[in-house]
């Protein structure tokens, strides 16, 4: 009877074990592994972005080691220089043990290798995309970098855990250099151009303005006024200035000039006759118009031409784009000025850029 009864039991258990398959734990590989690095030359030094969607589960004790190849060198790789994502979702990362809901971290420089602990709580679900962020490029605040191997070739990143089944292994390459340097020159440009009419707009040369008959009752503003065009790529800017031939209006019959001076025009005087130019409107499309002291005044009041270069408006140091100004000559006669109608004078302009 108790033969049969050991029998009976044996049975029971090999019909058992014929109908439950037996569990068991394989070590899965990782998918869409990767790691994108900043630099690829040989010998510099590089951020790590890698990336993994893992099969396992990472829990608390479990370890993820990642090993680099040879020649890579990780020595000044520290905690602080690492970051450790969960889908997007950044866990503390420790030297060392971990706490609770941290990840500890372990460099072995001579094996290459760095290690992540999981402390407790941690519970990273398996099917979670992992981001190892090392170097720069980590928020933690990320100083240092591995550098790479000293040789061009295909180098091996490898994963494996203790605890954490699954493994993978991504490779990338070194190159002997991983930029390209592009050069380009940009011509210097000036473009300044005078016009001379009633209202804005492109008129022929010779220029020449009319004041027509001056007299001591009235200040007479020629009705044609000076208009000028500039553009420039000049970084440090572009001063247009202006100098007469005479010093003020010259009667060569009379011999006599009507001087110009900075001044303020004045009507009914019997010895003051005066002439010279002041600022009228101004627009640019990009950059700056700055008008003179001299010249921006506005009624009566005139700035002086001479023989010497008088600064009419500058781009304020930087280039400028459809810049254009508006320049209007004022003149009086005055009770002794002598009558001709040869008076006349020549301004002579210029736009000097400063690249």
């Amino acid at each position: 009877m108790i033969i049969k009864k050991f029998f009976s039991i044996l049975s029971v258990f090999m019909l058992l074990a014929l109908n439950f398959p037996a569990f068991s734990v394989h070590a899965a590989t990782v998918t869409n592994f990767s790691d994108a690095m900043s630099r690829a030359k040989v010998s510099v030094a590089s951020d790590h972005l890698i990336t993994f969607t893992i099969a396992d589960a990472f829990v608390e004790a479990d370890t993820m080691t990642l090993t680099f190849a040879s020649d890579f060198a990780i020595t000044n790789v520290l905690f602080t220089d690492v970051d450790f994502a969960d889908d997007g979702a950044d866990l503390t990362v420790v030297d060392g043990a971990p706490g609770v809901g941290e990840i500890g971290f372990a460099k072995n420089a001579g094996n290459r290798t760095i290690t992540f602990t999981a402390g407790a709580t941690v519970n990273v679900a398996a099917a979670s995309i992992i981001t190892i962020e090392i170097g720069t490029n980590a928020t933690g605040p990320g100083v240092n970098q591995i550098t790479n191997p000293t040789t061009a070739g295909s180098f091996q990143v490898a994963l494996t855990g203790t605890g954490f089944a699954d493994s993978g292994e991504v490779d990338v390459p070194i190159m002997d250099d991983d930029q390209v340097s592009i050069t380009a020159t940009v011509d210097t440009y000036l473009l300044f151009d005078l016009d001379v009419a009633a209202a804005h707009g492109d008129s022929n040369a010779p220029y020449s303005i009319s004041l027509g008959e001056l007299n001591f009752a009235a200040v007479t503003t020629a009705t044609d006024h000076i208009f000028m065009d500039l553009d420039s790529n000049a970084e440090n800017g572009t001063v247009i200035q202006v100098k007469d031939a005479n010093n003020g209006l010259l009667s060569s019959y009379a011999s006599y000039t009507i001087a110009s001076a900075s001044e303020t025009l004045t009507i009914n005087q019997d010895t003051n006759d005066g002439y010279g130019l002041q600022n009228g409107t101004f627009s640019f499309t990009s950059g700056a118009w700055n008008e003179s002291g001299t010249y921006n005044v506005d009624g009566a009041v005139v700035g002086a031409v001479s023989t010497a270069w008088s600064e009419v408006a500058n781009t304020n140091s930087e280039p400028i784009v459809g810049g254009s100004g508006e320049m209007l000559v004022k003149a009086v006669a005055a009770k002794i000025t002598s009558a001709a109608d040869d008076y006349a004078d020549t301004l002579t302009f210029r736009a000097t850029g400063m690249y």
